[in-house]
């Protein structure tokens, strides 16, 4: 969940436009939901593996069921060292551009110039 404190300061702010608000409230909402789809299973198998250990007089047992599971969570974990980035990548429209500009296969939009047609006559 966001930071109240942060919220309510950008709030307060009188130098940031709404428009500016919505982007930072939408950037903040976008990080917190990267964040917790790649650390939440991790942390919820992890506490669950955790208190499945606490009751067990075979503690294999519980660890060889949920290995699996506790090993691709923690493999989701390292997609944060290529989500956020990317996500502040797509946030600047140069970079957008310039990605456009170097992939071959998708056309960057091209600005309009007028035709002859309809330039005015002198």
């Amino acid at each position: 969940m966001l930071h109240v404190g942060l919220l309510q300061s950008l709030q307060r702010s009188p130098s940031v436009s709404n428009q500016e608000r919505h982007k930072i409230v939408s950037i903040l909402v976008v990080i917190t939901v990267i964040f917790m789809a790649v650390f939440g299973p991790y942390h919820l198998v992890g506490g669950y593996r955790f208190v499945s250990l606490l009751p067990t007089d075979d503690p294999c047992r519980p660890e060889r069921t949920l290995f699996l599971v506790y090993r691709l969570c923690y493999g989701l974990t390292s997609l944060n060292t290529l989500l956020d980035p990317l996500f502040y990548i797509f946030l600047c429209p140069d970079a957008r551009l310039e990605l456009r500009r170097s992939l071959p296969c998708v056309k960057a939009p091209q600005q309009r110039t007028p035709s002859l047609s309809r330039l005015p006559e002198r």
